[in-house]
């Protein structure tokens, strides 16, 4: 439902209001981290295999805390 448009390298994304929650499994690094986005929006999603972040990106969750995120990993 989002409008997604490309311009000069950047990417515009023009969210909806209506956002379904869902259980998520990426597949790959980049994966995981587009979904962890979705994740922070609509904090009613789940993100599994989070070994793919952790692997990708060193020190993700203190980063994520410094910046005033509340999730919980389990």
């Amino acid at each position: 439902g989002a409008c997604i448009n490309v311009e000069n390298n950047k990417v515009i994304i023009n969210g909806c209001n209506n956002m379904i929650s869902n259980q998520l499994y990426p597949k790959d690094l980049r994966a995981a981290a587009s979904l962890l986005i979705e994740c922070i929006i609509d904090q009613k999603s789940q993100l599994h295999n989070l070994y793919y972040l952790e692997r990708g990106y060193e020190a993700i969750y203190q980063k994520l805390k410094q910046i005033g995120l509340e999730f919980n990993v389990s």
